[in-house]
């Protein structure tokens, strides 16, 4: 009798690298984030399933792909940013998602359109997701982003 399943056995997973990071908002760790990567296919063999971090209030993440802060499978991901219920939701100026979700012509809150971050082949402790609120830069319409490693 064969055995059908949906993955998820540790023989079945992807090998994963380190990878986490930092959220800053003018140059200040943030918090109270969710980002969600989700893979930027090279073809049809390629298999990294989305991926997650929460942004602690220190502004550090590290990503997670079967279990806690186990990493990720390096390559080009689309991340995006929600915001969480605390200091960011009640302050859009400084609100990550809402600053990217006006920079990219979205709605105030809920989800930001995506941009871009590369997981290298040999991992990463260093990931920089870099913005620049309202408040600090207000002739920027809407503020700014720097991503980086």
């Amino acid at each position: 009798m064969a055995t059908v399943g949906c993955g998820g056995e540790p023989e079945d997973r992807i090998s994963l690298v380190t990878a986490a990071g930092t959220v800053t908002v003018d140059g200040e760790a943030r918090g109270d984030i969710k980002l969600t990567f989700s893979p930027v296919k090279t073809g049809a063999t390629d298999i990294r399933p989305p991926i997650g971090a929460t942004v602690g209030a220190d502004g550090k993440f590290s990503i997670t792909t079967y279990e806690p802060g186990d990493g990720a499978a390096p390559g080009q991901y689309n991340v995006t940013m929600t915001a969480g219920s605390g200091t960011a939701a009640a302050d859009p100026s400084v609100d990550p998602a809402a600053m990217m979700a006006a920079m990219s012509g979205g709605g105030a809150g809920g989800t930001t359109a995506p941009f871009s971050i590369a997981i290298p082949k040999d991992g990463a402790t260093d990931l920089k997701v870099e913005l620049v609120s309202q408040k600090a830069a207000p002739a920027k319409n809407g503020g700014g982003l720097m991503l980086g490693q």
